[in-house]
């Protein structure tokens, strides 16, 4: 998808319009593909006279290893310089990865500042350490309905059985990926009650796999203190 973005922008239009806008770029490091080679992906976003935004894909190109300060550094100077942006580069915002912030600090004209969605990140991430025991429940629960899909079933049927007008699938928090504890523990907070249904229920089956589900489940499920 990146690549076909790519080839659909002109690219001697753009290096022509480049030079002349006010420009607010994104990059991302390192995007890792299935053969775990590591990626860089730089698009720029830009607003014209008329208040319309734009967006270009500048590059998705392999970033070889090692990733060091260094290496980051001379990657993006050489993207840069080749669309003619790097005079007008004068401040990144970063996440707080070591190698990330010493790269930038090494451009020596670009002023890092630190993000604030990802030190929020960082902060929730070490307040949920303090609560480890439970978060270790909560993740358990949440891999029984996403690691089966006969589980997942289930959970669809008993929303159904419940009235649910909307049917919900559970989500998994990312480690690295910003604000998936806040989604994945609202979500399941949103199936408590279909959830709650089946830890009941389930145990009951007179099929002997259904039933050792269910005892699992229970084991496993939250207890109504827990719940709120």
């Amino acid at each position: 998808m990146l690549i076909l973005l790519f080839r659909t922008v002109n690219r001697l239009a753009l290096l022509k319009v480049l030079p002349l806008l006010t420009l607010f770029t994104n990059w991302n490091l390192v995007l890792t593909s299935r053969r775990n080679d590591g990626y860089i992906g730089i698009t720029i976003n830009w607003v014209d006279k008329n208040f319309n935004i734009h967006e270009a894909i500048l590059t998705c190109e392999v970033l070889p290893s090692p990733h060091t300060a260094e290496n980051i550094k001379n990657a993006l100077i050489k993207i840069f310089e080749h669309w003619q942006i790097y005079h007008k580069i004068f401040a990144s915002t970063t996440d707080n990865g070591a190698n990330i912030l010493k790269a930038v600090s090494l451009m020596r004209t670009v002023q890092s500042v630190s993000c604030a969605a990802h030190t929020i990140h960082l902060s929730v991430t070490k307040g949920l350490a303090q609560i480890a025991q439970f978060t270790k429940r909560v993740k358990n629960l949440m891999l029984f309905f996403t690691t089966s899909p006969k589980q997942s079933k289930r959970l669809r049927e008993a929303q159904e059985q419940c009235g649910l007008e909307k049917i919900l699938d559970v989500q998994l928090d990312v480690k690295t990926r910003w604000n998936s504890a806040h989604i994945a523990w609202k979500r399941l907070i949103a199936l408590r009650r279909p959830i709650q249904f089946l830890t009941n229920t389930l145990h009951l089956s007179s099929d002997r796999t259904d039933k050792d589900d269910g005892d699992y489940l229970e084991q496993i499920a939250l207890t109504l203190d827990e719940w709120k």
